[in-house]
């Protein structure tokens, strides 16, 4: 595990990136400004929840797709699935946490996002920071963030809503079908190849055991709970069509 000095370098890490995290969505007001239909019309709340599901969607699909290629090059090289070591791993499980505080912070101040999902970024985040605090289990930090991109489908169905249909977004179904393959299978991936191959490897500390493995398991239930949500949604507003 790191040591004192380490871990506080790590938090000082996350709050730089928090930092990055706010100039970066702050930087959008204007660009919502020219494009999102209406956002001059809106109330200032509903103007802060525009600009940060915005911020939140670009950089879910950026942690997504990051989640994706760095887990195949990390599987490509090679490398110890408990113990192994990668700079991009690294980086980007670093990313990830910091954006999970950021976004608690976010949606508690914007409001309107459904309550379960601020447990799930505490246990997303708390599980995140003690990998990279002991050093271990990369290669399942990088297919946790995959479930991420879930979040663009959720918020352009939520900004069609706001805008009155004025901007795009999928059906009910191709949206709960999205969820469904985004935040389920890396995740249920990896709890299968850390139990069948990964701890070939080596031990995982027992610290992690509780710190993130059950963090992990809790946050992956939450997920299937909300991708069930988006398939029943679907199927109710199919309901009138069929009857």
């Amino acid at each position: 595990m790191m040591e004192v000095g380490g871990i506080a370098r790590l938090v000082a890490a996350m709050g730089v990136l928090g930092a990055v995290f706010y100039a970066l969505e702050s930087s959008l007001a204007p660009l919502l400004a020219r494009w999102f239909p209406g956002y001059g019309a809106l109330d200032p709340r509903r103007r802060l929840q525009v600009r940060v599901r915005s911020f939140e969607s670009l950089a879910s699909i950026y942690l997504c797709l990051g989640g994706i290629g760095g887990a195949v090059a990390y599987a490509l090289s090679d490398r110890n699935y408990v113990s192994g070591y990668s700079a991009f791993a690294y980086g980007h499980a670093l990313a990830l946490a910091a954006f999970y505080v950021f976004h608690l912070w976010r949606m508690a101040a914007a409001g309107g996002y459904p309550r379960a999902l601020y447990p799930h970024h505490f246990f997303m985040a708390l599980g995140l920071v003690c990998c990279l605090a002991f050093g271990v289990l990369q290669f399942y930090m990088l297919l946790s963030a995959v479930p991420a991109g879930g979040a663009a489908v959720r918020n352009a169905r939520w900004a069609a809503r706001v805008s009155n249909g004025a901007t795009g977004a999928p059906s009910p179904w191709a949206a709960a079908t999205v969820m469904l393959l985004t935040e389920l299978p890396a995740p249920l991936g990896g709890f299968v190849h850390l139990f069948l191959v990964g701890l070939r490897d080596g031990p995982v500390p027992g610290p992690v055991w509780v710190l993130v493995i059950g963090p992990a398991v809790a946050s992956t239930l939450m997920a299937a709970w909300f991708v069930a949500g988006a398939f029943r949604e679907a199927a109710r507003r199919r309901a009138p069509a069929t009857a």
